[in-house]
């Protein structure tokens, strides 16, 4: 059993996509912190990067469909000592 449409499109390609037919376009700015404070040892090194990307994702087939993408995260690295450390991330 095939199914094709009238253009001669496989139904199951319109469905999934395929590297060849998925592009990604976005740009990225990126800051970075260095924490510096009065805890723990000297040359520890602690910071907060926080990325935020805008961009459009498309699809090329018979419909050729765009996407309005956007990405943030933050994170935190916290080394408290030389055993201890605190990392954390949120993706928005």
């Amino acid at each position: 059993m095939s199914l094709t449409s009238d253009m001669g499109v496989s139904v199951l390609d319109r469905f999934y996509w395929k590297p060849e037919t998925y592009n990604e376009h976005s740009i990225t700015v990126h800051f970075e912190y260095l924490i510096k404070g009065h805890y723990g040892a000297e040359g520890l090194k602690s910071y907060y990067p926080f990325d935020n990307s805008i961009g459009y994702e498309e699809y090329v087939d018979f419909e050729d469909t765009q996407n309005v993408l956007y990405l943030g995260s933050f994170d935190i690295f916290l080394e408290i000592s030389a055993h201890y450390l605190l990392k954390g991330n949120l993706v928005f």
